[in-house]
C-alpha cells in the first residue's frame, strides 16, 4: 500500500519538486505515509479477528441451538411415550371399571340361562316319547355345552382385568352336576332303545340288510365246483301249453322259441307282469337257476334302481311248501 500511495505523489510534479530538494519533507512524507499505511494494516487485521471472533461465536450459537433442540427431541419423545402409557392405563381402568358394573348382569343373565337348562332337563327326563326325549336331550346337551363356554370366557376376562366375578366357581358346579345328569339320561335312552329292540325285534330293512350282504358274499366267496349251465324256458305260447313249436303269447308272428332263463327273467322284471312260474321236471336246474337270479336281483336289479330310480329293492324268499295254502 506505500508503494502504490508512492508513486501516486512521486506522478504529481510538485510533489517531485518537493521530493526532489534537499530538505527533509520528502523523508518524513514518506514516513507519514508508511505509519498510515501500518496503521490501517493494523485495523484490517482487528477487523479480521472480529470477522473470526463472530464467526466462532455463530458456530458456538448453533452448536448449542442444535444440543438444545434434541434434547427437545428427547423430551417430546418421552412425553409421547408417557402419553401412550397414561392412555393405556385409561383404557385398562375403564375396562376394569365396566366389568365391576356389568359383573351382575352377567350374573343374572348366566343365572336365569342355567334356570331354563334345569327346566329343560327336567323335561326330558319326564318325556315318555322316545323321539320326543331324544329330540329335548340333544337341546339340554347344546345349552350346557354353550353355557359352559360363556362361563368361562367371562373367567378368563375377569382374570385379565383382575375384577372378581364370584359366581363363576357356582356356575362351574352347577354345569359339571348337570352333565352328569344328562350323561345318565342319555344312558337311560341307550338302555330303553336296546330293551324296544329285544322286546319288539330288531327293524325289518336292518335284518334284510344283513341276510342281502350275507348272501352276496357267501355266493362270491367261493369258486364253483361245477361249470353252470344256463337252462332254457319258453313261454306259455298262443295254446298256453308251453310248447315250443306254438306261437309267442304276445306276438303271433314269432314262435315261442326257448331262451336262457336269466334273459326270460330280465325281460319279466321289465314288463308289467307281476307273477313268473318257473316249472320243470326234477333235476332240470330249477334251483340252480332260482340261485342265479337272486344273485341277479340282490347286485345287478338293486344298484340299478337305486341308482336311477332312487328305489330300495327288497327281495322275499318264500318256500311254497311251507305255505298252508300257495295258491290264496
Amino acid at each position: 500500500g506505500g508503494l502504490v500511495m508512492r508513486r501516486a505523489l512521486e506522478t504529481n510534479d510538485k510533489v517531485l519538486a518537493v521530493m526532489g530538494s534537499e530538505s527533509e519533507l520528502p523523508k518524513r512524507l514518506v514516513d507519514l505515509v508508511s505509519m498510515e499505511t501500518k496503521k490501517e494494516g493494523r485495523l484490517q487485521d482487528e477487523r479480521v479477528k472480529e470477522v473470526k471472533l463472530e464467526e466462532q461465536k455463530e458456530k458456538e450459537e448453533e452448536k448449542t441451538e442444535g444440543e438444545t433442540g434434541a434434547s427437545t427431541k428427547e423430551s417430546v419423545g418421552t412425553s409421547d411415550e408417557d402419553t401412550a402409557t397414561r392412555g393405556k392405563d385409561d383404557v385398562l381402568d375403564a375396562a376394569q371399571c365396566a366389568m365391576a358394573l356389568q359383573k351382575d348382569a352377567i350374573a343374572t343373565d348366566l343365572t336365569q340361562r342355567m334356570n331354563a337348562l334345569a327346566a329343560l332337563e327336567e323335561e326330558a327326563r319326564n318325556e315318555t316319547d322316545g323321539v320326543k326325549k331324544g329330540v329335548l336331550l340333544v337341546m339340554a346337551r347344546m345349552e350346557s355345552n354353550a353355557l359352559t363356554k360363556q362361563v368361562q370366557n367371562s373367567a378368563d376376562l375377569g382374570n385379565k382385568l383382575n375384577v372378581l366375578l364370584d359366581f363363576v366357581d357356582g356356575m362351574k358346579s352347577h354345569l359339571t352336576a348337570m352333565d352328569e345328569k344328562l350323561d345318565a339320561l342319555g344312558s337311560a335312552m341307550g338302555a330303553m332303545h336296546a330293551d324296544v329292540v329285544r322286546l319288539a325285534g330288531r327293524p325289518v330293512l336292518e335284518v334284510y340288510n344283513e341276510w342281502s350282504e350275507r348272501t352276496k358274499k357267501a355266493a362270491g366267496s367261493t369258486l364253483p365246483s361245477e361249470v353252470y349251465i344256463q337252462a332254457e324256458v319258453c313261454g306259455p305260447g298262443a295254446k298256453e301249453k308251453f310248447d315250443p313249436s306254438d306261437k309267442d303269447f304276445n306276438n303271433p308272428e314269432k314262435l315261442n322259441s326257448p331262451r336262457p332263463v336269466t334273459e326270460a327273467f330280465e325281460d319279466f322284471m321289465a314288463s308289467d307282469a307281476n307273477v313268473l312260474l318257473l316249472s320243470g321236471a326234477a333235476g332240470s336246474g330249477k334251483s340252480t337257476a332260482y340261485g342265479k337270479l337272486q344273485a341277479w336281483i340282490l347286485n345287478t336289479y338293486a344298484t340299478e334302481r337305486k341308482e336311477k330310480d332312487g328305489i330300495d329293492v327288497v327281495l322275499l324268499p318264500v318256500s311254497l311248501p311251507q305255505l298252508k295254502d300257495p295258491i290264496n
